[in-house]
């Protein structure tokens, strides 16, 4: 691909690859000819094998809009015809090739990519056995949580709450009922000891309160006072602010529908985790 990559003509794999495009398409029944050289439909076998190649033209639509002189599409013969359209070819996948070529880095990731593509990048040279399919989506998923974690800690800050404790005073403001610790982790899916510090900071400020569990008493229930409910009630508004400008900056096209697919990730892992803490209590 040396050739290709410095810009200086095709590679000769393109070359032969082109050519032999061009000689199947010169075998084609002479109708389809006729029809591409005269600004008509193409035939079904012409056109499977150009579908990918737009030459310039008024609408870019494939060889019957040709960006070519009348005169030269009815009075040159065909066969000189087909040999400029394997030029054509020729020229159009050495283009692509270099375009290709020049959106990548020098470690061959796309101008596009992100971090995780160029992980996979390298872990598929470190173990070309494996797949890493997998890790461009749970990686990002993870890189997303950090993402927002990291902007809700750091607007949060001015209201003397994290992201976690909010989620704490949340889950109390929505429900009507008292809460046990227990219940609050595996709603948060937090482990029970980070819900018990943040438990312990929010108590100490006055935000909530906590009873005896009649049901169990090696357990208490948790309620809001009156000023945790006023700084939820402040707090909200101003948080959901910030998810819409998180998720505003990016494109319409990348969150249209993308509640649903999410839905069903932790849908799906949710029923997991509750089959695999299920069968290890039985163990």
């Amino acid at each position: 691909m040396s050739a290709v990559q410095g810009g200086e003509g095709t590679d000769r794999g393109i070359q032969q690859q082109v050519a032999a495009t061009g000689r199947q398409a010169c075998h084609q029944r002479d109708e389809d000819r006729q029809a591409c050289a005269q600004g008509g439909p193409m035939g079904a076998g012409m056109r499977a094998q150009v579908e990918d190649c737009r030459p310039p033209g008024p609408r870019g639509a494939g060889l019957r809009h040709f960006n070519l002189p009348k005169w030269y599409r009815n009075k040159v013969p065909k066969r000189y015809y087909s040999y400029e359209l394997l030029l054509w070819l020729t020229e159009a996948t050495a283009t692509g090739a270099r375009r290709s070529w020049m959106n990548q880095d020098a470690d061959g990731v796309a101008a596009h990519g992100d971090v995780v593509d160029r992980m996979q990048l390298e872990w598929a040279r470190l173990r070309p056995d494996l797949s890493f399919t997998s890790l461009g989506v749970i990686h990002r998923v993870l890189r997303a949580s950090r993402l927002i974690l990291e902007a809700s800690d750091a607007f949060l800050a001015d209201y003397g709450l994290t992201r976690g404790e909010l989620d704490v005073l949340s889950a109390l403001r929505r429900t009507s009922e008292p809460l046990s610790p227990t219940t609050l982790a595996e709603t948060l899916l937090v482990p029970r000891s980070a819900i018990t510090m943040r438990l312990n900071a929010l108590q100490a400020r006055g935000l909530l309160s906590r009873t005896a569990n009649p049901a169990d008493g090696r357990s208490s229930l948790l309620v809001l006072t009156d000023t945790g409910a006023a700084l939820v009630d402040e707090v909200i508004p101003a948080q959901l602010a910030l998810e819409d400008a998180l998720l505003a900056e990016a494109p319409v096209w990348a969150i249209e529908g993308l509640a649903d697919p999410l839905r069903a990730l932790t849908s799906a892992w949710e029923q997991g985790r509750g089959l695999r803490d299920g069968s290890s209590k039985h163990r």
